[in-house]
């Protein structure tokens, strides 16, 4: 596991950014205690449920992609309190972003012709979708402008098109009224509504605080919000199973796009409205976003008449 970080390092040693770590020194920043404790640190300080994209009820550290695995452990160690730690993340997270977005799967599922059904999802385009979020993330809060601009104008942009490309704007994990969907897939399903919310946000990030046109429209994004966070924590079958047959019996939010249609219309009933019912902190973020989409001005305005 290690020796595949360090060759996604070795790649990319020589980045952008000129920086030239050797080995010696990335096997030390590595190191296998390093690669537990910053994972554990992803999991334990960095994830909220706003931001669970990647699930401890399916993670792996054994069988994880080198990319994933490489965005969780930089995550993780930006946490680190050890200001040497740090400096070293933004180094590090420079020369990663080439080993995620320049990634063959990522940039296949980039450049793909034809729409592919998000249901079809590898495990292998899971994760680099995944590792890609996490990514953005973190060099959204770079402290080098570079980085924060590479990321708003080159690696976000081809998110959006892996995501659009895999139809993860529509997404639905319809897990409450659907018998035959079982524990595995309505974890896969979940997963992939939490990556492409998660992608939903970053736009209306950049919407709001860059004046950036939205990749997405309102219509658009036609996913399903994310269950709550006690059903994705179970681990096994039967335990979900007993959950999803008392939570059956609640009334479930309907996709983002008609939610909010439905929360500007005339017809929203208020606070008691049965869609607000099981909205999770996660969800109402993404609800948030989905109403900057549909609010957001068109980035041409229309020409006025001239009067005479």
């Amino acid at each position: 596991m290690i020796d595949c970080i360090l060759r996604s390092q070795e790649r990319c040693l020589t980045g952008a950014s000129g920086n030239h770590r050797n080995s010696a020194h990335a096997q030390d920043f590595f190191s296998e205690q390093r690669v537990y404790d910053y994972i554990k640190a992803y999991f334990d300080q960095i994830v909220r449920p706003r931001s669970r994209i990647v699930l401890k009820s399916t993670f792996c550290l054994e069988d994880t992609s080198t990319p994933l695995l490489l965005s969780l452990f930089l995550m993780g160690a930006a946490c680190d309190e050890n200001e040497e730690v740090k400096s070293q993340v933004v180094e590090y997270a420079e020369l990663a972003e080439y080993a995620v977005f320049e990634n063959s799967a990522f940039r296949r599922m980039t450049y793909q012709r034809e729409e592919v059904h998000w249901s079809l999802f590898t495990k292998e385009e899971i994760e680099i979708i995944q590792a890609a979020i996490l990514m953005a993330l973190l060099e959204i809060a770079s402290p080098k402008p570079e980085a924060r601009r590479r990321t708003r104008i080159q690696w976000y942009p081809a998110l959006v098109s892996a995501a659009r490309a895999s139809g993860l704007t529509r997404v639905r994990n319809e897990w409450h009224q659907n018998s035959d969907i079982d524990h595995v897939q309505f974890l896969k399903n979940e997963t992939c509504i939490r990556m492409m919310s998660s992608i939903a946000m970053m736009d209306c990030h950049f919407i709001m605080f860059f004046n950036n046109p939205p990749n997405f429209t309102a219509t658009e994004l036609a996913f399903d919000l994310p269950a709550e966070e006690e059903g994705v924590d179970i681990p096994d079958g039967p335990t979900w199973k007993t959950w999803k047959q008392n939570e059956a019996k609640r009334q479930r939010p309907p996709p983002l796009n008609q939610f909010v249609q439905k929360l500007l219309s005339n017809d929203w009933h208020g606070y008691d409205d049965g869609n607000f019912g099981n909205l999770s902190i996660f969800s109402l973020y993404v609800v948030i976003s989905g109403e900057g989409h549909d609010h957001q001005t068109p980035p041409f305005p229309k020409t006025r008449k001239l009067t005479h």
